[in-house]
Protein backbone atom coordinates (compact mmCIF):
# COMPACT_ATOMS: atom_id res chain seq x y z
CA UNK A 1 0.00 0.00 0.00
CA UNK A 2 2.85 2.32 0.76
CA UNK A 3 4.16 2.01 -2.78
CA UNK A 4 0.72 2.86 -4.15
CA UNK A 5 0.66 6.05 -2.02
CA UNK A 6 4.15 7.09 -3.14
CA UNK A 7 3.35 6.87 -6.84
CA UNK A 8 0.81 9.70 -6.83
CA UNK A 9 3.05 11.79 -4.58
CA UNK A 10 6.06 11.05 -6.81
CA UNK A 11 4.03 11.98 -9.91
CA UNK A 12 2.93 15.21 -8.26
CA UNK A 13 6.53 15.91 -7.22
CA UNK A 14 7.66 15.33 -10.84
CA UNK A 15 5.00 17.74 -12.09
CA UNK A 16 6.08 20.30 -9.51
CA UNK A 17 9.73 19.87 -10.56
CA UNK A 18 8.85 20.22 -14.25
CA UNK A 19 6.75 23.31 -13.51
CA UNK A 20 9.57 24.77 -11.44
CA UNK A 21 12.05 24.19 -14.28
CA UNK A 22 9.62 25.73 -16.76
CA UNK A 23 9.19 28.78 -14.53
CA UNK A 24 12.97 29.13 -14.16
CA UNK A 25 13.36 29.01 -17.95
CA UNK A 26 10.56 31.55 -18.36
CA UNK A 27 12.20 33.89 -15.86
CA UNK A 28 15.53 33.56 -17.71
CA UNK A 29 13.78 34.39 -20.99
CA UNK A 30 12.07 37.41 -19.43
CA UNK A 31 15.41 38.66 -18.10
CA UNK A 32 17.00 38.17 -21.54
CA UNK A 33 14.18 40.12 -23.18
CA UNK A 34 14.53 42.90 -20.63
CA UNK A 35 18.25 43.08 -21.35
CA UNK A 36 17.56 43.15 -25.10
CA UNK A 37 15.01 45.92 -24.60
CA UNK A 38 17.50 47.98 -22.61
CA UNK A 39 20.14 47.46 -25.30
CA UNK A 40 17.64 48.43 -27.97
CA UNK A 41 16.62 51.52 -26.00
CA UNK A 42 20.25 52.62 -25.62
CA UNK A 43 20.89 52.02 -29.32
CA UNK A 44 17.76 53.95 -30.25
CA UNK A 45 18.74 56.87 -28.04
CA UNK A 46 22.23 56.88 -29.56
CA UNK A 47 20.83 56.81 -33.10
CA UNK A 48 18.47 59.67 -32.21
CA UNK A 49 21.38 61.77 -30.97
CA UNK A 50 23.44 60.94 -34.07
CA UNK A 51 20.49 61.84 -36.28
CA UNK A 52 20.06 65.22 -34.58
CA UNK A 53 23.78 65.94 -34.92
CA UNK A 54 23.73 64.94 -38.59
CA UNK A 55 20.72 67.18 -39.23
CA UNK A 56 22.43 70.11 -37.49
CA UNK A 57 25.65 69.64 -39.47
CA UNK A 58 23.73 69.27 -42.72
CA UNK A 59 21.87 72.54 -42.08
CA UNK A 60 25.14 74.32 -41.27
CA UNK A 61 26.78 72.96 -44.42
CA UNK A 62 23.75 73.93 -46.50
CA UNK A 63 23.96 77.52 -45.21
CA UNK A 64 27.71 77.64 -45.81
CA UNK A 65 27.40 76.60 -49.44
CA UNK A 66 24.36 78.81 -49.99
CA UNK A 67 26.36 81.89 -48.97
CA UNK A 68 29.36 80.70 -50.97
CA UNK A 69 27.09 80.34 -54.00
CA UNK A 70 25.61 83.81 -53.41
CA UNK A 71 29.12 85.27 -53.18
CA UNK A 72 30.09 83.67 -56.50
CA UNK A 73 26.93 85.00 -58.17
CA UNK A 74 27.61 88.51 -56.84
CA UNK A 75 31.19 88.39 -58.15
CA UNK A 76 29.96 87.13 -61.52
CA UNK A 77 27.28 89.84 -61.82
CA UNK A 78 29.70 92.62 -60.77
CA UNK A 79 32.23 91.35 -63.32
CA UNK A 80 29.61 91.34 -66.07
CA UNK A 81 28.51 94.87 -65.12
CA UNK A 82 32.13 96.08 -65.26
CA UNK A 83 32.58 94.44 -68.67
CA UNK A 84 29.35 96.04 -69.94
CA UNK A 85 30.35 99.47 -68.61
CA UNK A 86 33.76 99.09 -70.24
CA UNK A 87 32.18 98.12 -73.57
CA UNK A 88 29.66 100.96 -73.42
CA UNK A 89 32.41 103.43 -72.56
CA UNK A 90 34.60 102.10 -75.38
CA UNK A 91 31.71 102.37 -77.85
CA UNK A 92 30.94 105.89 -76.64
CA UNK A 93 34.58 106.92 -77.09
CA UNK A 94 34.68 105.37 -80.56
CA UNK A 95 31.38 107.08 -81.41
CA UNK A 96 32.70 110.44 -80.19
CA UNK A 97 35.92 109.96 -82.11
CA UNK A 98 34.03 109.10 -85.31
CA UNK A 99 31.68 112.10 -84.94
CA UNK A 100 34.66 114.47 -84.53
CA UNK A 101 36.51 113.10 -87.56
CA UNK A 102 33.97 112.75 -90.36
CA UNK A 103 35.46 110.90 -93.29
CA UNK A 104 33.02 112.14 -95.93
Amino acid sequence: MASEGEDPIGAIQDKVNKTTETMKENIKEVLKREENLKTTEVTTRHLNEESALFHHNAQRLKRKYFFKNVKIWIILIVTLIIILITLIAALAIIGTFNSQNPQN
